[in-house]
């Protein structure tokens, strides 16, 4: 993990394209290493590991690559409001939307897509959760411009990023894409969430990817996604949401898992966009976030005193 040197794409290159970093979770994967190194908890989006940013402040200088700040939306919870208050002063621009309580990443998604179709009802999308390692995040980033290009260009519903299995390593999402020898990027076939090692080799054989979770759609698609499978909460949100109405729905609704219950039965609408090697990895384990700091000295010499 190591710092960007920024550069930005002109806003001819970029239009109408916006990115909604995903930081509502918990963070509990690395408690025991953000409890060492700060001695409390902490979610681990909000910790810097040594390499001289938090995970979302990662997130946010690889989005300032895309887009402007002002076209960057990051979304929170008030638990957390003192840690997202801390990260988010170095980006006075960057937009914030702040749920009340985290009840997974449903509403987590449909609340900021409704404040970017407010300001933009034709607006493309990035989705990008916070807590994701890339080696080389300018090659990460020509995937995803490639992907908003390809919005404007030709029918795609949704796009969602494929990195190459590293190896047969437990703990990711798979996804399965039909073979297609004319279409540009294949469709999706199946989701595997985090199968037994003894599943991968033969999945990894059949051409599965991991599953990044970097989306990149319009935002209108994905809040119609969201309002056919469940429509619980989009009825509840409606198109432009008061803070009272967004209490009462936090406070009355269930917990809704976007990959299960919007994208799992989507797959028909969904493509694979394959993300090539950039180096990329989910923070999701002290080994992961151990490897993610090789290249940076500071860094390793924070987990070795960790």
């Amino acid at each position: 993990m190591q710092r960007l040197e920024v550069v930005r794409s002109s806003p001819d290159e970029t239009g109408d394209a916006w990115v909604v970093v995903l930081a509502g979770g918990d963070g509990r994967r690395l408690e025991a290493v953000a409890r060492s190194r700060y001695g409390h908890p902490r979610p681990k989006q909000y910790c810097d590991f040594g390499c001289g940013h938090t995970l979302l402040g990662t997130t946010i200088e690889r989005a300032r690559i895309l887009v402007p700040d002002d076209r960057i939306v990051v979304v929170t919870t008030r638990t957390h409001r003192a840690f997202a208050d801390e990260c988010l002063a170095a980006y006075p621009h960057v937009r914030r939307v702040e749920q009340p309580s985290n009840l997974d990443t449903t509403p987590g998604i449909l609340l900021p897509l409704l404040h970017v179709i407010e300001r933009n009802p034709e607006a493309r999308v990035v989705l990008m959760p916070s807590d994701h390692s890339v080696e080389r995040d300018h090659e990460f980033v020509a995937v995803v411009r490639d992907a908003l290009d390809s919005l404007r260009r030709h029918w795609y519903d949704v796009l969602l990023l494929g990195a190459p299995a590293r190896d047969a390593e437990d703990g990711y999402g798979w996804i399965l894409s039909f073979e297609s020898k004319h279409e540009h990027w294949r469709r999706v076939a199946d989701f595997r969430e985090k199968p037994p090692c003894t599943d991968l080799p033969a999945l990894i054989a059949e051409g599965a990817v991991r599953n990044t979770f970097v989306i990149v759609a319009s935002a209108s698609e994905l809040v119609a996604l969201i309002a056919q499978h469940a429509p619980e909460w989009f009825d509840a949100l409606g198109a432009a949401p008061t803070p009272e109405i967004i209490e009462h729905a936090y406070a009355t609704l269930p917990r809704s898992n976007f990959s299960s219950d919007v994208l799992e039965p989507s797959r028909y609408r969904l493509r694979v966009v394959p993300l090539g090697d950039v180096g990329w990895d989910d923070i999701g384990t002290p080994e992961r976030l151990a490897r993610a700091s090789v290249s940076h000295p500071a860094a390793q010499m924070s987990m070795s005193m960790a």
